[in-house]
C-alpha cells in the first residue's frame, strides 16, 4: 500500500459499516470530506458512481468488451482513481488480461512484470487490442541498461519485463 493508503483502507472500512472497535462492531458512520465522496460513491449513491457510470467503448482499444468486462475495466479505473490498488478476479479464460490492456489505455508508463514464458503473451495482446500504445519489452542481452534504460522506459507508454530482470536490472527500475 501507498504511504498513508493503510489509514485509507481503515477508515474506509468503518464508513461502509464494516470495522470493530475491539468488542463494539460499527453499524453506522457519517463521512466527512473525500472518504464521504467515496462512500457515496461505493454505496452507489452519486450520479457517477461506480455502479451508475456508463460503461460504453474503451477508447482506442481494439475489440468488443463483453459487459461484465467493462464493469471490470471501471472497476480498476475507480480503484486506482481513489489511490488503491486492484484485484481482478476473475475465472480463467474470462479475459483478465484484455480488462487491464483497456484500463492501460488510460494510463502511460506502466509497469507489467510476468514470467518470462507469458512476455511474448502480453506483447502479442497489446499489439492487437491497444496497438496505439507504445510498448518496450526489456529483455534479453540486446536490453537497454542504464541511461539507455530511462529513455525506452520514458519514451514507451508500457514496459514489459520478466520477474528474474526486474531483480537483476533493478537499480534502473528504481529510478
Amino acid at each position: 500500500l501507498e504511504k498513508g493508503a493503510d489509514k485509507k483502507v481503515n477508515a474506509l472500512s468503518f464508513a461502509l459499516g464494516i470495522g470493530h472497535v475491539g468488542s463494539l462492531e460499527i453499524e453506522e458512520v457519517k463521512a466527512h470530506g473525500w472518504l464521504r465522496g467515496l462512500v457515496e460513491e461505493l454505496r452507489g449513491n452519486r450520479e457517477e458512481g461506480i455502479g451508475n457510470r456508463e460503461q460504453g467503448e474503451v477508447e482506442g482499444f481494439e475489440g468488443e468488451l463483453r459487459d461484465y468486462q467493462r464493469r471490470g475495466v471501471e472497476w480498476l479505473r475507480f480503484l486506482t482513481d481513489h489511490g488503491f490498488g486492484a484485484l481482478l478476479a476473475d475465472d480463467m479464460g474470462l479475459g483478465k488480461t484484455i480488462q487491464v490492456i483497456a484500463w492501460m489505455l488510460g494510463r502511460r508508463q506502466v509497469l507489467i512484470v510476468a514470467p518470462l514464458t507469458l512476455l511474448s503473451n502480453w506483447r502479442h495482446e497489446l499489439a492487437k487490442f491497444a496497438p496505439s500504445l507504445k510498448v518496450y519489452v526489456h529483455q534479453g542481452e540486446k536490453r537497454h541498461l542504464a541511461s539507455g534504460f530511462r529513455v525506452a522506459a520514458q519514451e514507451a507508454d508500457v514496459t514489459l519485463t520478466s520477474y528474474n530482470l526486474l531483480v537483476r536490472d533493478y537499480t534502473d527500475f528504481s529510478e
